[in-house]
């Protein structure tokens, strides 16, 4: 089916550098696409509220538009900003977080600090982690080694990659070389890429183990190019070693500026720059303003990127993560760095209870992943710190995130209507009835819904939307007493701070809108609540 060529304005742009047209009121996000330009382009994917768009021609240039030094970029969909000079780049990313803390955060900062990146041409070979596909393609009779294509899951036919740090940048033809002489030649689709500041690991992902000759190939591969090569046959934890020059020697970074070095697996999580990691973590360290006195807490901490640094400048650091291993990992380092201040605890963020009533601190420094920290920050009275550095990934969850930190809910009006009188001809308003407006609140969606079926539920009593009916047939059985208190610092009530809504029940909750071209902004829905009265009660 051959699809037509269509022309359009670029009106506005997303994080990952698609531009954004609207053409029959249907919004088409074109790869490659800059705001202000004027393009041809052809509808790959056909959405319900949007569609995904190929760059065919720019008829109207703009000046931030910088030819692609990757001769691969426009097929490869390895990265998706090298149209824009570094630059325009900060400026879009900049731009995104704002649109995001004020669209869905409803947030203004005060101050805005400036971009961290690296001066020395580091935009390019930067890359220290990734997964590289692999695909035995007959009709082209050769193994390829690379990145999935941008509107296909085809693997890129290429030779290098301007992104991945030395020396796996220069090894994709190499290894396609290698994985065409292997018996297991069509059952390794995919490598994992770690590099050190020490040595670099491949993980070869294998679906059937590989030969006694494979392993000699493979050895002599990872010997000839001084690689560590590991073979993956299943969980994160079936990675088994197969050479390495120095097998007891593991990678490492190290923060230079305090004196610590992280060592770390080819399976745990780093931050995919190394330099802007090692700027990162100097800047929070110099946000959070550290005294000798000070008791940090830091959640998601990993291997200890964050930990290891502040302990240097305080009484005591706990870091708290998910992952068994990599808290192992992040005690293994404190020991390596000989750091006896930090205390490394396994426990779920995504739960937080009243068990998390003895962690008060000075200092909270937030590293969730993509996710957020939602949990925390509900809860964040459990910590109570004078201070927190919140760094993400992700500038949805951010704002979300940020909303619940610094707004809350509004106190609920009322209205005195009138009652007119007619008094000699003439009419008298006295003081009548008291109306109470509806509330209504917001709340962050779950992946579960476990956050709006009880609001189904609370709606279902009063009315069953299957036959009409009504399970709550008296008021008393449906209605609800609502405590709303505005807190302090501290956690206590602030005075007229607490209000209580009497004979409170839902009528109305909103949406949750299933769009996938939505899927950088976190669900909410809003409950609206109608009442009898409300009282101040403190």
């Amino acid at each position: 089916m051959m699809h037509e060529t269509e022309t359009a304005e670029i009106l506005s742009s997303t994080h990952d550098g698609k531009g954004i047209a609207s053409t029959e009121g249907k919004k088409v996000f074109v790869r490659g696409a800059i705001i202000g330009e004027t393009v041809k382009f052809i509808r790959r994917k056909k959405r319900r509220n949007y569609d995904e768009a190929e760059l065919i021609e720019v008829i109207r240039r703009s000046k931030d538009r910088v030819d692609p030094r990757c001769q691969f970029y426009n097929q490869c969909g390895g990265c998706s900003l090298q149209h824009l000079s570094p630059n325009s780049q900060r400026d879009l990313k900049e731009g995104v977080l704002r649109d995001n803390l004020a669209r869905i955060g409803s947030v203004t900062p005060s101050i805005w600090l400036k971009p961290i990146f690296n001066n020395d041409d580091g935009e390019w070979n930067y890359r220290r982690r990734a997964r590289i596909a692999v695909k035995d393609v007959e009709k082209k009779g050769r193994v390829l080694v690379g990145f999935r294509e941008k509107f296909a899951p085809f693997v890129v036919d290429m030779n290098n990659c301007e992104i991945l740090s030395p020396p796996v940048n220069n090894l994709i033809k190499p290894l396609s070389n290698l994985i065409e002489s292997l018996s297991i030649r069509r059952e390794i689709p995919q490598i994992e890429v770690a590099v050190g500041e020490n040595d670099t690991e491949l993980v070869f992902r294998v679906l059937i183990p590989p030969s006694d000759d494979d392993k000699v190939k493979l050895v002599s591969f990872a010997k000839q190019n001084q690689l560590r090569l590991s073979i993956q046959t299943g969980g994160m934890d079936s990675v088994k070693l197969l050479f390495a020059k120095s097998p007891d020697e593991a990678l490492r970074y190290s923060h230079t500026k305090f004196d610590i070095i992280n060592e770390f697996d080819s399976t745990d999580f780093i931050q995919v720059n190394g330099v802007i990691n090692s700027l990162m973590v100097a800047q929070v360290i110099e946000l959070l303003e550290l005294r000798e006195n000070h008791k940090v807490i830091d959640l998601f901490c990993g291997i200890g990127n964050f930990t290891l640094p502040v302990a240097k400048y305080v009484s005591e650091v706990i870091g708290i993560e998910l992952l068994d291993a990599l808290i192992k990992r992040g005690e293994h380092n404190a020991n390596l760095n000989n750091i006896n201040n930090v205390k490394f605890l396994c426990k779920d963020l995504n739960k937080i209870d009243n068990t998390y009533k003895n962690f008060q601190c000075d200092r909270l420094i937030l590293d969730p992943s993509r996710n957020g920290a939602l949990d925390v920050v509900n809860n964040i009275k459990y910590f109570n710190p004078k201070k927190i550095i919140y760094v993400s990934c992700h500038p949805g969850t951010l704002a979300r995130d940020a909303n619940i930190l610094v707004t809350g809910a509004a106190m609920p009006a009322s209205t005195v209507n009138p009652a007119i009188i007619q008094y000699r001809g003439r009419e008298v308003k006295f003081a009548g009835e008291r109306i109470f407006d509806p509330w209504t609140i917001t709340i962050a969606n779950d992946t579960k819904q476990s956050l709006r079926q009880p609001f189904e539920a609370w709606l279902d009593a009063m009315n069953n939307k299957a036959d009409n009916s009504s399970i709550a047939l008296n008021p008393q059985d449906y209605q609800r007493e609502i405590t709303v208190k505005h807190l302090d610092r501290n956690d206590e009530a602030l005075p007229g701070g607490i209000i209580q809504l009497n004979g409170a029940f839902p009528i109305n909750m909103s949406e949750v809108a299933l769009q996938y071209a939505q899927n950088d902004i976190i669900e909410e829905f809003t409950v609206t609540f109608q009442y009898q009265d409300y009282e101040v009660i403190n």
